[in-house]
């Protein structure tokens, strides 16, 4: 499998770090990029298809100010949470072989 871009893995980590398990939490993705730091062009274009792999779903719309049309607004979906687990798993299985 192909490795995660910066600026994907950064969207999903602003992502978990916006809505945790407690509150969901919706959010736009103007907010998930200047958490991400990114840009927002580059995080309208990310966001879209990480909404195509399931790592985001759509929640609904809101009104934001400066912009005439409502932003969809979004909520972590459960494949970010898969590919987190993987990640952290990946990583622990690194860390116990080379520590042999």
């Amino acid at each position: 499998m192909r490795p995660r871009g910066e600026i994907r893995a950064a969207l999903s980590a602003a992502a978990l770090a916006m809505s945790p398990v407690a509150e969901a939490r919706d959010f736009t993705y103007l907010e998930l990029a200047a958490t991400a730091q990114v840009g927002q062009d580059v995080a309208r274009v990310t966001t879209k298809n990480m909404v195509r792999d399931g790592e985001l779903v759509p929640a609904g719309f809101r009104q934001v100010p400066g912009i005439k049309r409502p932003l969809r607004t979004y909520v972590v979906g459960h494949a970010a949470n898969d590919a987190n687990a993987q990640m952290c798993l990946g990583t622990a299985l690194r860390g116990w072989v080379t520590s042999l």
